[in-house]
């Protein structure tokens, strides 16, 4: 189901997600309530710059939501540690380690497309600006 308002909603329930749209909605993008994010640059793949945020304790969405707990928010494997393993310079357990999202902590965010293509919305986009 897609909620269409001009004011941040709350987030209620575990499925539920929340993505805000520019003003001339070009732009879109999970609006997360908080988080505090860092710039990794992978110095082994040409200082490749990754937006990235650093999780804790996993809480609850309806508290504060964020890439940790949002289905947009994806485990950071930098492109240095994935050149490695395939050149087999790392393990198959270390890069297990590297894809658990338990162990690793450090995530990026995903773009929604897919999911707001999925829903319809972007078929709604006149639906979306009278929202304004």
């Amino acid at each position: 189901m897609v909620s269409i308002s001009a004011s941040r909603q709350a987030i209620t329930n575990p499925r539920q997600e929340r993505i805000a749209f520019s003003a001339d909605l070009t732009a879109f993008a999970p609006d997360f309530t908080e988080s505090p994010f860092r710039t990794f640059i992978d110095s082994g793949n040409y200082n490749e710059a990754t937006v990235v945020t650093d999780c804790g304790a996993t809480i609850p969405k309806s508290q504060s939501y964020s890439p940790c707990n949002s289905e947009f928010g994806s485990v950071f494997i930098p492109t240095t540690i994935t050149k490695a393993y395939v050149a087999g310079s790392k393990s198959a357990d270390s890069m297990k380690e590297w894809r658990d999202p338990a162990r690793n902590r450090v995530r990026y965010v995903d773009s929604p497309q897919y999911a707001l293509n999925q829903a319809g919305v972007f078929q709604r986009l006149a639906e979306i600006a009278a929202a304004k």
